[in-house]
């Protein structure tokens, strides 16, 4: 049973000692506090927009909608990844050793400010975790009109013979909440040169 719950700590995201998740409050409550101020009302409208087209799909519950996983290997054309379509049992792309790469997620918010979004990765070759990163992406508002785009930084590939196969990477988006937006995976390969 310890070796159970030590393998389920080992795949979930780390926690920043010390943070405290603020209050959830909806969109209507904040434009509403202190309406008597102009500034800060001017301020609240340019993080969060006029608050009146909040809404993408009046009938879709997601409060997040992911349009696209972009790979993008310096010097080669963009991979774009649809994440409905990954699965963990098919080649999505292949990354030549060596090479620098940046990965940058497209999504649209709905309905209420999400906090604290945050992507999550395990990734493991032959079923054993060789790597497992949390990148913070911030807070975003919901608007029906804006899609966000967040790039991550910048990583090269690592080369050798050991590094050279197939991997699988399991990818999640979590909030503060520790609301799972999205949950994917997808296998990818190093090899010495571009496929």
């Amino acid at each position: 049973m310890a070796a159970e719950k030590k393998e389920n700590d080992d795949e979930a995201p780390e926690e920043t000692a010390g943070y405290k998740v603020a209050a959830k409050k909806g969109v209507d409550d904040i434009m509403n506090l202190h309406k008597d101020d102009k500034s800060l009302q001017k301020y609240k409208e340019q993080l969060m927009g006029a608050a009146k087209d909040t809404i993408i799909d009046a009938n879709d519950k997601r409060q997040v909608f992911f349009d696209a996983l972009v790979i993008e290997p310096e010097g080669q054309k963009p991979i774009e990844l649809d994440p409905s379509k990954c699965d963990a049992n098919t080649l999505a792309f292949t990354l030549k050793e060596k090479a620098k790469y940046r990965v940058v997620v497209k999504f649209r918010v709905q309905r209420e400010i999400v906090l604290g979004l945050k992507r999550f990765v395990v990734i493991k070759r032959k079923g054993i975790k060789v790597d497992k990163s949390t990148d913070m992406m911030g807070s975003f508002a919901p608007d029906a009109k804006k899609t966000y785009e967040n790039p991550f930084p910048q990583e090269i590939v690592p080369d050798g013979m050991l590094a050279r196969g197939t991997y699988t990477a399991k990818t999640q988006f979590i909030d503060d909440d520790k609301t799972v937006h999205l949950d994917f995976s997808y296998q990818f390969k190093i090899a010495k040169d571009w496929a």
